[in-house]
């Protein structure tokens, strides 16, 4: 069971598959962020590619993103080397 953005709790089922807390969180953050920003380059915004696991699986890539931030998302607060990878970016 989480918690939505509305601080409702939700149950969410996957083929009574049981799956890691990690991959829940990552879930919950996908569905919490594609509903807040409608860029066609979402794909390509942190909050999105760490929902997909990406600085898991590409941890160099992931922290060429991220190393010598210059901005912030004031939506999800995650910082970046480029404005392009937030949502919404503000320079620091």
């Amino acid at each position: 069971m989480g918690v939505n953005s509305f601080g409702s709790n939700v149950v969410l089922a996957f083929d009574l598959e049981f799956i890691s807390k990690e991959t829940f969180i990552m879930l919950q953050e996908t569905l919490k962020n594609d509903s807040i920003c409608d860029s066609e380059l979402h794909n390509e915004h942190l909050c999105y590619i760490r929902s997909q696991g990406f600085h898991l699986t590409n941890e160099q890539e992931y922290n060429a993103l991220v190393e010598d931030a210059k901005y912030m998302c004031e939506h999800c607060h995650r910082t970046a080397r480029s404005g392009d990878n937030l949502c919404v970016p503000v320079l620091l």
